[in-house]
């Protein structure tokens, strides 16, 4: 099984990074890659909550049914999803 990371460096204090990066309506306008966000269930973001993601990752777009299986603010968030035959699991931590 192949693994990668991607990390981003974000040089501001981490609950102000986690509210942005956990604001799934507004995601679109604050994460360069994410093309649109379609949140799937009611309430606030937590563990349970699914979404449609579209994307641009490496030079293609893509749509991806996620949830959130982990939750620990503000440290950070998990989603997955399965797609095409792999397990995505990224991570906020």
């Amino acid at each position: 099984m192949a693994n990668f990371t991607i990390k981003t460096h974000f040089e501001s204090p981490l609950e102000v990074t986690f509210e942005l990066i956990s604001d799934f309506e507004h995601a679109a306008e604050h994460i360069h890659a994410i093309r649109q966000l379609e949140v799937l269930t009611p309430g606030p973001v937590g563990v349970g909550t699914r979404f449609r993601e579209t994307h641009k990752m490496f030079g293609k777009e893509s749509s991806e049914e996620m949830e959130v299986t982990t939750f620990d603010a503000p440290h950070g968030y998990t989603v997955e999803c399965d797609s095409c035959g792999s397990h995505c699991r990224p991570s906020t931590n």
